[in-house]
């Protein structure tokens, strides 16, 4: 039986200011290797895999852009995964199109079981599980 839990965090100052960096540079880091994916196939029909963007994120984009160091290379990494997961649905036909991330809807972040960082393990030891979903 998986059970899926449902939290509801209340960050402090600090906490709301990292998690807003990290939210962030997370949309920033899917819309520009979006461009970055569409440029290169457009002009060159080049097919760019997600190792490719992960080396040009870590060698190029983090040299130009410092303030990306200032979160978490696990949530970077992670945009591109999706972002990878994104185009191998569209090219399946699973997606009908890919969109740029912007600032509306719900704020979320998976965290992977491998992902330590000193944020996380503040944030978990303040919140309180809800009721499991599919659970009264």
């Amino acid at each position: 039986m998986i059970v899926t839990y449902r939290y509801r965090i209340y960050p402090n100052k600090q906490q709301k200011l990292q998690l807003s960096k990290t939210f962030g540079c997370t949309r920033f880091v899917w819309n520009y290797f979006l461009a970055w994916r569409e440029e290169r196939y457009g002009e060159q029909k080049l097919a760019t895999t997600e190792a490719e963007c992960r080396k040009h994120l870590n060698s190029v984009l983090k040299e130009q852009y410092p303030w990306l160091r200032e979160v978490d290379k696990f949530a970077l990494e992670d945009a591109l995964i999706r972002l990878d997961n994104a185009y191998n649905r569209f090219f399946k036909g699973l997606n009908l199109v890919l969109r740029r991330k912007n600032h509306t809807g719900f704020h979320t972040q998976r965290i992977l079981q491998t992902t330590t960082s000193r944020l996380i393990s503040e944030l978990w030891q303040k919140i309180r599980p809800r009721t499991a979903v599919g659970e009264k």
